[in-house]
């Protein structure tokens, strides 16, 4: 016969088992709702969204990637001119502009009439900013000022940048503009480091002069040229420019005026 003394006692331990389980869920319950309510009290409270970053801080970005991105080319040890390329284009697309405006660049366009300069950069896909020529880091601008091929381009392109991806000179209607030095190629070439960010605000003022402006586009337009044998062509041209204004280079013993007509 069952004791109804142990069978009680085993009853109440059972019970008392219950409700100690049904205690512990309730308390998980309760604490995983109030720590769900707290966390959203907390994310209003606390946890707002930032806010955009300024266009300081955007530029500061940009401009130290780029230059880590040209030095890390420049202490490889084998690059070339074309090897920074990359590094070039994105800073230009990159660049902050006014809202709804936008930079595309084309590097190694199409052969124009004056040459092949090694950017064309276009504001969007309608018109054509200005076209840049670059050389290899630490090639002395000064001298590159006055060659052949420069002068080509000067005569031909009102906006135009020659730069060394260092050094930036900005050229409008043939004449110097602006430059800035951005940073110091020894220190990636010699010192194996990241050189520090140079004169951001001149730099982007004068990428701001430059993506400002725009040019005819020569893929819709027709070149006339008239040519006048001329001896000394050198003297020649000078006095031309001088005194006339007029686009005009020398090919040879001859100077070539250029002169556009629109399609339209």
């Amino acid at each position: 016969m069952v004791d109804e003394y142990m069978l009680s006692k085993c009853f109440y331990g059972v019970m008392i088992f219950i409700l100690h389980e049904v205690k512990c869920r309730i308390h998980r319950i309760i604490e995983q709702r109030t720590t769900s309510v707290f966390n959203i009290l907390f994310e209003v409270l606390y946890n707002k969204q930032e806010p955009p970053e300024s266009r300081d801080e955007i530029m500061e970005k940009l401009l130290k990637a780029y230059m880590k991105e040209i030095a890390d080319t420049t202490k490889r040890g084998d690059a070339r001119e074309e090897s920074y390329y990359g590094a070039l284009a994105d800073l230009l697309s990159n660049f902050p502009l006014e809202r709804g405006r936008a930079t595309d660049v084309t590097t190694l366009p199409k052969k124009t009439d004056a040459g092949n300069p090694d950017f064309r950069v276009w504001d969007g896909d309608h018109f054509i900013v200005g076209y840049i020529e670059a050389k290899t880091p630490g090639t002395n601008l000064d001298q590159i000022e006055t060659s052949e091929q420069l002068e080509r381009y000067l005569n031909t392109f009102p906006n135009l940048i020659l730069t060394d991806f260092y050094e930036f000179r900005l050229y409008r209607e043939g004449q110097l503009i602006d430059r800035v030095t951005m940073g110091r190629h020894f220190t990636a070439r010699q010192l194996k480091t990241t050189p520090v960010v140079e004169n951001p605000d001149e730099f982007e003022a004068l990428m701001s002069k430059f993506l400002a402006s725009s040019c005819p586009n020569p893929l819709q337009r027709r070149s006339w040229r008239l040519i006048w044998q001329s001896e000394p062509v050198s003297c020649a041209t000078r006095w031309w420019r001088k005194n006339c204004g007029m686009k005009v280079r020398a090919e040879g013993t001859c100077l070539v005026f250029i002169m556009h007509l629109s399609d339209t």
